[in-house]
Parts: structure tokens; sequence; C-alpha cells
């Protein structure tokens, strides 16, 4: 694991460490408050929320009836399962002074290394869920609205030769179609979450100008399609955040890179004068979260036991849920070819 080192005297050995880098996923934006729900128990199997509807009935007419009719309700429980994520490790004082030959302290090596791995295994349970055919993660939520990208003005069907300015506008389109299905588009301050691989939207927000006879900032000069998207957005209000996953490469579609646009929680429609015809919305306790992942813990919890022979093993364990996509209306997929 830890090699020895076969250096040359004299010499000079830079005190720090070129260390593995991973991508840091931006995928834990498409929850509220960017962070699961700590709110599991060690042994919680199953995560419910109740789900109530009504359906009102109203009788008018100039004289009074003596047969009225009125709110009918729809009461429903929903699910999700919780899974427990193990992992252990095993060390003796030889691997220690092994590592510290290298400078690495093996105790907190192990420990990083798995908590990366639990935060990558909470990503692949947020996106895709552990049994994907029962409609886990967001990704796989039933009743979502997925969207191909079409062709362009010169029917130009991948995003390596789409228009620049077109493709602004289909993202805009598919925002505000998200909105609309939400309520939301009569609300400033909407918070919507873009999802990609850095191939479609790094190069969208960095690269991609927008040419000049399709948009232009005030005060002149151009902007790359995200650019246009944000000062859009955020014209009207609204605010935008786009993150980035790589794992979304090839989960769209037919193979098509997986780009998610999802708005995670419902804005406050409360303060507005007038009759409401939402005022069934404001019964409390209201859940307005759009999207969910639950947990028993922020971290995994570490049991370190002594065994035979000098060894130290480290256990290390959490309880989470799926993604679960609370209200399927809040999650847009668009499956775009690259």
């Amino acid at each position: 694991m830890f090699e020895s080192l076969p250096i040359v005297n004299p010499s000079f050995i830079e005190p720090q460490t070129v260390l593995q880098i991973s991508q840091r996923s931006g995928a834990f934006n498409l929850l509220p408050k960017q962070s699961l729900k700590i709110r599991l128990s060690t042994n919680d199997l199953y995560v419910y929320i109740k789900t109530l509807e009504m359906r009102s009935t109203l009788n008018s007419g100039q004289s009074a009836g003596n047969q009225l009719q009125g709110p009918a309700f729809i009461s429903k429980l929903r699910s999700t399962p919780t899974y427990m994520v193990r992992s252990e490790v095993e060390f003796n004082h030889h691997d220690v002074a092994a590592a510290g030959v290298w400078d690495v302290d093996l105790m907190n090596a192990y420990r990083k290394a798995v908590h990366q791995s639990f935060a990558q295994n909470a990503r692949d349970a947020l996106l895709y869920g552990f049994n994907p055919t029962d409609g886990e993660g967001l990704l796989n939520t039933a009743g979502l609205t997925s969207v191909n990208l079409p062709p362009d003005m010169s029917n130009n069907t991948t995003f390596r030769t789409y228009d620049n300015g077109q493709f602004g506008l289909f993202l805009l389109q598919q925002i505000v179609a998200t909105q609309i299905r939400l309520f939301q588009s009569a609300e400033s301050g909407n918070k919507v979450v873009v999802l990609g691989p850095q191939r479609i939207l790094a190069t969208a927000i960095k690269a991609n100008i927008v040419q000049l006879v399709q948009y232009q900032r005030a005060g002149a000069g151009t902007h790359t399609t995200g650019g246009m998207v944000t000062d859009v957005l955020e014209n009207a209000g609204d605010l935008i955040t786009w993150a980035y996953d790589d794992t979304l490469i090839g989960k769209g579609s037919g193979g098509t890179d997986a780009v998610l646009i999802i708005i995670p929680e419902l804005e406050d429609q409360g303060n507005h004068p007038g009759p409401n015809t939402n005022e069934f919305a404001k019964l409390q306790p209201a859940f307005t979260d759009c999207t969910a992942q639950y947990a028993d813990m922020v971290a995994p919890r570490e049991i370190t036991t002594p065994v035979a022979g000098g060894v130290t093993d480290v256990l290390y364990e959490r309880r989470i849920t799926p993604g679960w996509g609370v209200r399927p209306e809040a999650i847009t997929l668009l499956n775009i070819s690259y």
C-alpha cells in the first residue's frame, strides 16, 4: 500500500503531497438548503409522508338550496425505503509506520477516504437511487417531465453543433415551463437549480458566446449562453444556480447526457391581497419541499474495535434514503446529445 522511498542524497523533499482530486458534485444543490434532512433514527426502515388534496364543491343560485355540498378530501400515504451504508478498514502498527514514511496520518487518511466514499454514495442515491427500477432517485421519479433537445434552425441536434442563442432560449423555456407546472411563475424569487455535466453546462456558461442579433446586454457587449439565461431570470427576480456532476454523462434517454432543472422548494404565496385561490395550501403543518433525501446523521458513525494480533478495526455506517421527488412536477429532465 505504501511503498519504500528510493531517494538520492543529497536532495530536497517537498513537505506537501500531490493528492488525487475528484469532482465536487453539485448534486446536493437539488435539495432544499443543499443538504440531507437529518431526521432518521438508526433503525428506521422507511420514511413516510402524508399527502392531502381537496376537491371543492359549492352550490350557487339566486335562492338558497336545501341540498348543499362541501369540500371532499383525498388523503394518501407515500413512502421511500432507507438503506444502511457501511464500510470497514483494518490496520496495524506496521501500516501506521509505513504511512508515516510518506508523512501520512493513516487514520485520518482512511477517515477522509471513507467520508468521500459515503458522499459519493449519497450523490448516487440522490440522483439514481439504490434500486432505480423501483423509481428511486430524482432521475427515476415517476411523473417527471422528460424533454429531448429539438433541432435548431440549422437542423443541428447535438450540443457541440447547436446554435448558442437557441440553446439559451431552450433552457429558458424549460425553466419557465417548470415554474408553470408548480404555479410559481407569478412569484419572484424562485430558486432554480440546473445540474448537468461540465462538458455541457460549463461550456454553455463560460465559452459559448451568444450572437449580437440574438442577445445583447444593456450598455452593449455580448454574453455567454449561461450568462444570458442568468440575466433574463435575475431580471425577473429569480435566482438560478448552475451545478455540475459528470456522472450524468450518458444518463439521459438513449445514452444522451442528462441535465436536470429542479425547483427544490415552493415559494411563499401568502402575501398577496384579495381572495386567495390557493388558501388551502396555508394549512399547517405544510411540507413545502419538492425534493428530499434523509439520513440519520451528518457524517458516518465510527466504531473502533481492537482485534487480536494488534489489529485495529474501524467500522463506518450511516442510514440514508434515495433521492425522493416529492413533487414530480418540479423536475425537468433534459436529454441532450453531446
